[in-house]
């Protein structure tokens, strides 16, 4: 439990979220990785797997200039307590379909900086209405993670949902 609120605390200080601000639009939901290449894919191979993520796309309310993915990872018996997290953070830009450098930060124990810089093409993005705003309730996306898990050569494929949930 101690281990499962220090990583709580390390992501939202990550995040830089606060009671203070005002309101953040926040998308929730599930990725599946749907298949990978390279290699360097063997000990991290994740297709298949089906994780919950985070998703916080730049510009809209109060969420600031940078994108952030952040997946939880789950695993054994505790299916119901996070095990780890991945974040991805875009600088001053949002996802789109072309390849973009990251900040990649896995929090397992504490924080720890890719060595491999991340890239992450988004090259599918369907919302349910005309663009990604404040008003988007309902998002679908699909693309790709090259040097996955900080290894260097292995790119995975992926899809994701998210639902928004507004928070203060």
């Amino acid at each position: 439990m101690k281990r499962y609120l220090a990583a709580a605390s390390i992501l939202v200080g990550f995040l830089g979220v606060t009671g203070a601000e005002a309101a953040q639009s926040i998308f929730i939901g599930r990725i599946v990785f749907t298949g990978s290449s390279g290699a360097a894919c063997i000990p991290v191979n994740p297709v298949g797997e089906r994780q919950t993520i985070r998703f916080m796309p730049a510009g809209i309310d109060n969420n600031g200039v940078n994108s952030i993915f952040t997946l939880y990872w789950r695993s054994g018996g505790q299916q119901d307590k996070p095990r780890s997290a991945t974040s991805y953070t875009l600088a001053s830009n949002s996802f789109d379909g072309t390849p973009r450098p990251v900040k990649g930060v896995i929090f397992e124990n504490g924080p720890k900086n890719f060595v491999n810089t991340p890239v992450i093409a988004v090259t599918s993005v369907t919302q349910n209405n005309a663009s990604l705003d404040a008003t988007t309730q309902f998002v679908s996306a699909s693309g790709e993670i090259q040097n996955w898990q900080d290894e260097q050569g292995c790119t995975v494929s992926f899809t994701a949902a998210f639902t928004k949930q507004l928070r203060n």
